[in-house]
């Protein structure tokens, strides 16, 4: 699980801390209460971002939130996996697992899906063919089983 990303004042108060006291990584973690490591994170964000550490002051939390951390794009031109062939496959071969179809897929495509997301979207049901009954024989009517607690003896 991803870690939770820092308070928006937070943020600004690194970049604040920069404008004060210049490039000491040191103070500037001691004086917001971060890390090392997020204070440069941070600056290497506000600078990727081409955000200077005077004007982050007056941005909104809002406008330096999406300038810091723009939403990701992903790839429109992946290929899906063939989530009927793979079904078929998982049903018709015992020793077939996710993993295996997934390494294929990869040699396939190799700006395909992580095994996550291909585990997600085989196992969400996406471009199944909906609900099949798989049933080889004749079907016996399913009689409700019912279980009691024995008795016990108080004393």
């Amino acid at each position: 699980m991803p870690k939770p990303r820092s308070a928006m004042r937070r943020i600004k108060e690194v970049l604040r801390l920069r404008a004060a006291l210049g490039d000491n990584i040191s103070a500037i973690a001691t004086g917001a209460g971060v890390s090392r490591s997020s204070v440069r994170k941070h600056l290497n964000r506000a600078e990727a971002a081409g955000i200077a550490a005077t004007a982050a002051a007056a941005m909104a939390d809002d406008a330096l939130e999406a300038a810091l951390f723009p939403p990701r794009s992903l790839p429109d031109d992946r290929v899906m996996p063939d989530s009927v062939a793979i079904d078929q496959d998982l049903w018709r071969h015992r020793h077939v697992t996710l993993k295996l179809l997934w390494v294929e897929y990869k040699a396939a495509t190799p700006d395909g899906f992580g095994l996550t997301q291909f585990k997600l979207f085989i196992l969400s049901g996406a471009g199944n063919l909906g609900p099949v009954c798989r049933c080889t024989g004749p079907t016996k009517p399913v009689t409700p089983f019912r279980w009691t607690m024995p008795a016990t003896r108080s004393r």
